[in-house]
């Protein structure tokens, strides 16, 4: 019995001195640690529910999107190089360079219409698609350039063309995104506009104007 003992007393004395030890030289809190673990083991929803680190409970966090200066460009040959810049200035921003310019055709930018841009150049972006498109088009084969930026330095400052601007680009109107859904990436030509008068007339006729069915059995092949 007192050989029994005595083990039992080592044993303890051993336990003790690895948490002490452990908590001393590596600041390891074994007793907190097995506490942990099973108070872990006997609440699984809530260690779903609550995740920790360092004691503290973690929240996702909603990142905004970050808005960026970008190359905006204002259409229409209205402004000579004075009022693009004090235009640009207007809005907030400057005007863009040619490397802005460049830079913002590698990331997609296109408009067909020249804009004054810094040190008295006008440009403007063509995206290769866009040309390969129009080369398909009889008559507007030419009318946006070639695919990269066109334009350079002009002159004459007082030259009406459109702006590039460089800051960040006011929201977008209604008119503007009116616009932006119904607009080709060419000029029409009067050609183009009686056309498109043709098809809006017929429109309005739609109703007036029967259509034959797929065979004498059904509508349509579907």
């Amino acid at each position: 019995m007192t050989v029994f003992l005595t083990v039992i007393i080592v044993i303890i004395f051993i336990v003790l001195l690895v948490i002490n030890g452990a908590q001393y030289y590596f600041g390891v809190d074994i007793v907190a640690k097995i506490k942990d673990y099973f108070g872990k083991k006997q609440n699984p929803e809530n260690n779903e529910k609550e995740k920790q680190e360092g004691g503290k409970k973690l929240f996702p966090i909603i990142r905004k999107p970050v808005i960026k200066e970008e190359v905006f460009n204002i259409p229409g040959n209205y402004f000579n190089y004075d009022d693009a810049k004090t235009l640009c200035q207007a809005h907030g921003a400057r005007l863009a360079t040619y490397n802005e310019v460049e830079d913002a055709y590698n990331n997609g930018a296109e408009w067909c219409n020249y804009g004054w841009s810094e040190g008295q150049m006008a440009l403007f972006p063509t995206q290769k698609t866009t040309y390969d498109g129009l080369q398909k088009i009889k008559g507007h084969e030419n009318d946006c350039g070639r695919p990269g930026v066109n334009g350079g330095y002009m002159a004459n400052p007082e030259i009406q063309y459109g702006v590039n601007c460089y800051g960040y680009k006011p929201k977008m109107t209604k008119e503007e995104e009116d616009l932006m859904n119904t607009s080709t990436p060419y000029p029409k030509t009067e050609k183009d506009l009686e056309l498109e008068r043709r098809v809006n007339y017929w429109k309005t006729k739609l109703d007036e104007i029967l259509v034959s069915p797929f065979n004498y059995q059904n509508w349509s092949r579907v």
